[in-house]
């Protein structure tokens, strides 16, 4: 059975802060328990990471540097933006959708 956005959007946000600040996860991490074919998950789980990054929860990397997830070619990696780089609080739930998911996607 396929996940939510939502469900995807919060295993990352888990993943990210499993490893804490300076360690990345792999996309396939999270992809895995996706209960779908591994392209599919691996989509999914790319375009969940691009709104995450949107909103600054999380940094994409390739080779260590910062990268636009939505124009990376090859493997890329998720973890947490650097101290003193992470968005302000602003109430909203954890659990909530990333903001730029389509509609209906969660």
């Amino acid at each position: 059975m396929a996940v939510t956005d939502t469900v995807v959007a919060a295993r990352i946000r888990a993943r990210v802060a499993a490893r804490g600040a300076g360690k990345t996860c792999c996309p396939s991490e999270i992809a895995r328990g996706c209960g779908t074919a591994q392209p599919a998950a691996m989509a999914q789980v790319r375009r969940v990471a691009a709104a995450l990054a949107a909103t600054g929860e999380i940094v994409v990397t390739q080779g260590g540097q910062p990268v636009d997830i939505e124009r990376a070619n090859g493997p890329v990696r998720l973890g947490l933006p650097a101290v003193g780089n992470n968005p302000p609080d602003d109430g909203v739930a954890d659990t909530q959708p990333p903001a730029g998911l389509a509609p209906g996607s969660t």
